[in-house]
């Protein structure tokens, strides 16, 4: 986008007037996508380049006007650092309105093919490793609401199964998944092959079996969630999206076996005894033949990972500075 044109984009979403329904209904449906990509383009050269500086004094006066219209307590003119702030919400703000209106209208054909262009593009990577948000926009268009569990099962008593276990409704999404950047630019190192078989070991709203199998059409991905909310979540996407390659089955990795894989990943699904259980499973599963385990850099399953003696690192994926420094390592068997 051209200064101007990022200019007239800040001071439309900005105002009090401003609605995504009706914005985007007035945009070319072909354009819908790269609508939601100038947003974050426009908070990143905020956040970053200090685009605010170009503004003209009027401008800034039409910018701090329209801030002002959501914080109706206050008034006078804002200090730059106060309307950078104030500005970077709104547009985090219009970006999930924007991810919400896409989930609602857009076929899923045409999220499948948004999705499958976004995750073999280099520039979409850069663009999502400094807006942080952009999982939760991506979340929202495919349904992936982990919030409205989160609300949903706080508010009742949980079942027994789900007590015995770690399922983490106390942590912000953020925190909870692999971020799409990350299992994107992750994958391309594995060169997996056609006939592969990966396995995600508490998979939760499908994000891995979703993104590597629209990476991957060739490679059968499969998804292991206890709690049947996020399962179900995750199955109506992979089904949406006509993905023929994944399979997500909802039951206690622990409990009911392993499938055969290739590669098993783990983030941090699992705490004491149901961790000890999985890699015993893991173990005896090399007496039919080599296997990977995968593990992010990061709480139990990395610590637990390193003092098993039939695992060798193999492979080391450093993530980005965004990712809190966390990385993944690929492990093989003895």
């Amino acid at each position: 986008m051209s200064t101007h044109q990022s200019i007239r984009l800040l001071l439309a979403v900005t105002s009090p007037f401003w609605r995504a329904e009706e914005w985007l209904s007035q945009t070319s449906r072909k354009d819908w996508p790269q609508s939601l990509l100038a947003l974050w383009s426009l908070h990143r050269a905020i956040d970053r380049n200090g685009f605010l500086k170009v503004l003209s004094p009027p401008q800034r006066k039409q910018l701090n006007l329209n801030l002002a219209s959501f914080r109706p307590k206050h008034s006078g003119s804002l200090s730059l650092s106060k309307t950078k702030t104030e500005t970077l919400f709104m547009l985090e703000s219009a970006s999930l309105r924007i991810a919400d209106f896409l989930a609602d209208s857009a076929s899923w054909n045409e999220k499948r093919s948004w999705l499958q262009r976004w995750f073999n593009s280099t520039s979409f990577l850069t663009l999502t490793e400094s807006i942080l948000f952009s999982d939760e926009c991506i979340d929202r268009i495919l349904g992936l609401q982990e919030r409205s569990i989160q609300k949903k099962l706080s508010t009742k008593q949980l079942p027994k199964t789900y007590l015995e276990e770690s399922i983490y409704l106390d942590l912000d999404p953020v925190d909870l998944y692999t971020p799409y950047r990350v299992l994107c630019r992750w994958s391309k190192t594995l060169k997996l092959q056609p006939g592969t078989r990966v396995l995600d070991l508490g998979s939760g709203v499908g994000r891995i079996p979703i993104t590597l199998g629209l990476l991957f059409p060739k490679v059968e991905f499969i998804g292991i969630e206890l709690m049947r909310e996020r399962h179900a979540m995750a199955e109506k996407a992979r089904k949406g999206l006509g993905l023929r390659n994944v399979r997500l089955i909802c039951g206690n990795a622990a409990k009911q076996g392993l499938p055969p894989a290739h590669y098993y990943y783990l983030f941090n699904p699992f705490i004491g005894d149901t961790l000890r259980q999985v890699f015993r499973q893991l173990k005896n599963r090399t007496r039919h033949g080599k296997l990977r385990v995968a593990v992010a850099q990061i709480e139990l399953p990395w610590s637990y990972i390193q003092k098993q003696n039939w695992l060798k690192p193999i492979r080391r994926f450093k993530a980005d500075k965004a990712w809190e420094g966390i990385g993944i390592t690929v492990f093989e068997s003895l």
